[in-house]
């Protein structure tokens, strides 16, 4: 995929990468051969079709008023994707925190969701196993009972930086957090467990609910780009040791 004309592509921070002082430049995200079966791939293949253009037209379609907007501060707004289907976002969230818990790169090799939860974030997307995006649609449409994990999302109002676009998945829980591309996510197994009343408020909690956070260009530098450098820079140097 492509975004405003350009190539799709981040910067892969990891141990290596950091202490060899090296910039890894990935075209688009981690794919595996053989990691899924022909109809899962397909599946997850339609999911990402039908959702990736609420990601990629976020400019365009703020243009033609396509996405409502909240401003909450000056650094921050929300914008609600009206004329998204809303449990093919979610269940686009979800493919991405499973397939990373799933995978055997090692880019991902210690982020692994606890189980059962990894085991339900599977059933609540299998749910809808699909092999052509009309048939998702229609399931989507007329079934509402996925299970809900709460989700937020977040972005940046501009990206004049490059080195912006990041491919990051650090090791955490509660929430469990990646940061792919333009845009970062967090994923919790329940809303009791958002423990931040402001995440709450900014966040997917209920089955209609799409919406992002933006922040910033200065601010999604601090929280997306420095903060995760300088942590993997701490792990690398105490792994060295």
């Amino acid at each position: 995929m492509e975004m405003d004309g350009y190539p799709r592509r981040g910067y892969q921070l990891d141990n290596k990468t950091v202490l060899e002082n090296k910039t890894k430049i990935i075209q688009d995200s981690v794919k595996e051969d053989y990691l899924l079966c022909a109809e899962c791939e397909n599946y997850l293949g339609v999911i990402e079709h039908l959702a990736s253009p609420t990601f990629l037209n976020i400019e365009k379609d703020l243009k033609e008023k396509k996405i409502e907007i909240e401003e909450i501060k000056d650094v921050l707004d929300l914008i609600y994707f009206v004329n998204s289907n809303p449990i093919v976002i979610r269940l686009f969230v979800y493919s991405l925190f499973w397939r990373v818990s799933i995978s055997n790169d090692s880019l991902f090799e210690e982020y692994k969701i606890k189980e059962p939860f990894q085991e339900e974030l599977r059933a609540a997307i299998l749910r809808y196993k699909s092999s052509k995006k009309w048939d998702l649609i229609h399931l989507t449409n007329s079934d509402h009972s996925i299970s809900i994990f709460p989700f937020y999302m977040m972005t940046a109002k501009i990206f004049e930086n490059s080195t912006s676009n990041v491919l990051f998945a650090p090791y955490s829980f509660d929430p469990y957090c990646l940061i792919v591309d333009r845009f970062s996510f967090m994923l919790f197994r329940a809303e009791e467990d958002m423990k931040i009343d402001f995440i709450r408020g900014l966040s997917n909690t209920h089955i209609n609910d799409c919406r992002m956070a933006r922040v910033s260009q200065e601010l999604w530098q601090n929280l997306m780009v420095k903060m995760p450098f300088e942590k993997i820079i701490e792990n690398a140097k105490a792994n060295k040791e």
